[in-house]
């Protein structure tokens, strides 16, 4: 068993991976429980002071493996391009915000991000340019969301989760927020990311100067009828289809009143709102 420790360890010294370092720390940690209960066996039996020794190492080796774990698990949920929440990760903590509210009667409202015409941007400027302007846009996200659970409740110990949910699009989950508190939330947002640009440096310190828009679809959870945090994503990211099929540049909140569906477009009220045609795909 000890010998099998030093193989796994020289497997994650090896590996670059933190999904495989995760399974393979899992099973080491098993190795140090099945080896701890094999000496304490053995202890029992023949109460000797060097197994004692023994028996205190595994569990000192056990407790750092498990800390090592740990940290490597966060990074399975952590996107590496833009250092926000994956899928994965979005999953996991939006679960935990979800359970939360609902066992709390607090509200929650979910904001989907997708940047628009972003495919132009690659088949213009390059994939290294477009990884570029996701890494820019994501820490705008996060210095827009820092503060924004203080400055509508201050509330230091719920801040919204921001993530990546794949390519372009992104969420932003806000507890102690309901409908009309996170449209104002998106449309300052939109409005923000309208009027930015981004400098970016390509190959060859190239240097680009690039604006983009996005589409927001909002909602707020209905703990009566949604499972789940995937039922609330699900509702914000049909809200950002219904405003990117009639405008795009806009937020989309949608209104559930009775057996209807309903999405509202405040950015169409905006004299500065810039119209974004559809580009051919």
């Amino acid at each position: 068993l000890i010998r099998a420790e030093a193989i796994l360890l020289d497997t994650i010294e090896e590996s670059s991976e933190p999904a495989i370092d995760v399974m393979v720390l899992r099973i080491l940690e098993l190795t140090h429980l099945h080896l701890m209960r094999v000496l304490e066996l053995i202890f029992v039996s023949e109460k000797n002071e060097d197994l004692t020794a023994k028996v205190e190492s595994i569990g000192s080796r056990l407790e750092r493996t498990q800390e090592i774990n740990k940290v490597l698990h966060k990074q399975t949920k952590i996107d590496p391009l833009t250092k926000l929440y994956n899928k994965d990760g979005l999953d996991e903590e939006g679960t935990k915000i979800f359970e939360h509210c609902r066992g709390n009667h607090i509200h929650l409202s979910c904001l989907y991000v997708d940047l628009d015409n972003f495919k132009h941007v690659n088949d213009r400027y390059g994939q290294d340019i477009g990884d570029a302007l996701l890494k820019a846009f994501s820490q705008m996200l996060t210095e827009e969301f820092r503060g924004y659970d203080v400055a509508f409740h201050g509330n230091f110990d719920s801040p919204p989760v921001v993530g990546r949910d794949g390519g372009e699009e992104f969420v932003i989950l806000c507890p102690y927020t309901d409908l009309e508190e996170a449209a104002v939330a998106a449309e300052r947002l939109r409005k923000h990311l309208q009027s930015h640009t981004f400098e970016l440096v390509g190959a060859d310190d190239q240097q680009f100067s690039i604006n983009v828009t996005c589409t927001i679809g909002v909602s707020q959870a209905d703990f009566d009828n949604d499972k789940n945090i995937h039922a609330l994503k699900k509702h914000s990211n049909v809200a950002v289809k219904a405003g990117k099929n009639e405008h795009r540049n806009v937020v989309a909140v949608r209104r559930f009143e009775g057996d209807s569906t309903n999405y509202d477009y405040p950015s169409l009220g905006d004299p500065e709102r810039r119209v974004v045609p559809k580009m051919a795909r």
